[in-house]
């Protein structure tokens, strides 16, 4: 149930910044900020069609990440780190999970980019500064490290009952 909530949530992102897109594309300038410092200033601009890239390169890595899950044949490509030998079903199901996890939030961060660009394009930027890149840094590090710890006690669960 949890995995289909992310799915879904993540389709419905993707859709609402395609949507964003659509309404204001006849609106934006025909120069869109392309890339940002680190304090969150424009630093380099594209033609405005390349307000596409952020929604296609966010769904063709979501649809690549989608496919390793969903079939069970590539289990074996998913690397989950054992103390004890080959890991446990469990611990393959947790890597999987994280695996949802990061498709949801990358599809997050890629709608959060289109907004960006769509507002400072229109000429109300908003700059979180070197915030941004900590903010979102923090939100994979944590996910991360929260199914690092999972799968350690899952490991150390099933390898002292053998």
């Amino acid at each position: 149930m949890l995995r289909r909530v992310l799915d879904i949530s993540s389709i419905v992102m993707w859709l609402f910044s395609i949507i964003l897109i659509i309404i204001n594309f006849d609106v934006l300038p025909d120069n869109i900020p392309s890339h940002y410092d680190f304090a969150g200033n424009p630093d380099a601009w594209a033609t405005k069609a390349f307000i596409f890239f952020m929604p296609a390169l966010g769904i063709f890595i979501w649809l690549i990440l989608h496919t390793i899950v969903s079939r069970p044949e590539l289990d074996q490509y998913i690397h989950v780190p054992s103390l004890y030998g080959k890991p446990n079903e469990e611990q393959i199901e947790n890597a999987k999970l994280l695996i949802y996890f990061i498709k949801f939030e990358i599809m997050a961060l890629f709608t959060f980019i289109v907004v960006k660009d769509l507002y400072t394009a229109l000429g109300m930027p908003f700059k979180l500064g070197v915030w941004e890149a900590i903010l979102i840094l923090s939100v994979f590090g944590i996910t991360i490290i929260i199914f690092m710890i999972r799968n350690h006690k899952l490991d150390k669960k099933y390898g002292m009952s053998d």
